[in-house]
């Protein structure tokens, strides 16, 4: 217990750096600024980030990355970069985001939730209004934005899916990430029918985390040789409390994570980003849809997936035959980009 918690204790300290070098860095010239949730200690946020200053390099226009706290830039072009970026819970964080954009902006690859509070909706209609390009990471998160705006809204796919496989030998058979507590999130709403929660249910939101957890650990019993792949701090902490698995060490490096994946045959994913670098690795793989930006994912890239609130039976891994379409599509996101820069 005090080696995790000193690990977590590190772990803050080390974020904490990190924004600091964001604000650093933002105040060196630059001409665009590209912000999102890249400070946050989420690997996938972090991809999203590393991949679109890869591209911005590799066509030699200087950039920066702004954390979800940053709303000013000197760059001349702005970004809301990728991510579940989009969402008015609560309306601040929307706010802060939209007052970063600038007269010369952009939408890439974002994810988009349905916008309940007025003033977020109207502050979100003007500034898509005012876009240069609109793309989003999925469909829904398309049909989301063009309730607000006029402006063409492309369906593209997630920035990170352009991240190339590292060289990696094969470690273990089977790579596992599992999501921890999100039946006390938002996503509560989206298992709704499938849990039978309503006003007068017996079933307690603990009863859920038990049962998540014993369907997680059946999972694991299924397969030869597991390894976990965290993708945040909290995931690594959930697997060795919860489960009887090896445990990769969470570090806050997409890199690093893009590795664990390409070194396992085959991938369980729950997290968004788990599945996007086992579909980079082109690793058969299961999903578990913890959410609809999840089930679309899988849906796209052709394999089999199943609910956290349901026995996932028998495993059925497959190779991600969508993959060339989904990827081509990431790369629209730049294609478009070009034309705006």
């Amino acid at each position: 217990m005090k080696s995790q918690n000193l690990r977590r204790a590190l772990h803050l300290s080390n974020r904490f750096a990190k924004q600091s070098k964001y604000y650093l860095a933002a105040k060196l010239p630059h001409e665009v600024g590209v912000q999102g949730s890249y400070s946050t200690g989420n690997i996938g946020d972090l991809a999203i980030g590393t991949a679109i200053r890869a591209w911005l390099n590799d066509e030699d226009i200087t950039s920066r990355l702004y954390t979800k706290r940053m709303c000013s830039t000197s760059a001349s072009t702005t970004i809301l970069g990728g991510g579940g970026v989009i969402h008015d819970s609560p309306p601040s964080d929307l706010e802060r985001r939209l007052s970063f954009l600038n007269e010369n902006s952009v939408f890439l690859g974002v994810g988009a939730n349905p916008i309940s509070n007025e003033k977020s909706q109207q502050l979100l209609s003007e500034a898509l209004d005012k876009a240069n390009l609109i793309t989003t990471r999925d469909q829904r998160s398309t049909d989301v934005l063009q309730r607000y705006t006029d402006s063409e809204v492309i369906t593209t796919a997630c920035p990170a899916l352009t991240l190339q496989r590292p060289d990696a030998e094969i470690k273990y058979k089977t790579g596992i990430n599992f999501r921890p507590g999100f039946f006390r999130e938002k996503y509560a709403e989206y298992h709704k029918d499938r849990l039978n929660l309503n006003e007068s249910s017996s079933i307690t939101l603990g009863e859920l985390d038990e049962e998540y957890i014993k369907i997680c650990q059946e999972t694991i019993d299924q397969v030869a040789d597991p390894v976990f792949i965290p993708f945040t701090i909290e995931d690594e902490r959930f697997a060795r409390e919860h489960l009887d698995i090896d445990v990769k060490r969470y570090e806050y490096s997409a890199s690093k994570a893009l590795k664990d994946v390409a070194e396992v045959k085959k991938m369980i994913c729950t997290r968004y980003h788990s599945l996007v670098f086992s579909i980079i690795c082109n690793i058969p793989s299961v999903a578990i849809a913890y959410a609809p930006k999840v089930e679309e994912l899988a849906e796209r890239a052709e394999i089999e997936y199943c609910y956290p609130s349901q026995d996932s039976g028998t495993l059925d891994f497959k190779q991600p035959s969508g993959r060339g379409e989904i990827i081509d599509r990431s790369k629209e996101n730049f294609r478009l980009l070009r034309k705006e820069i």
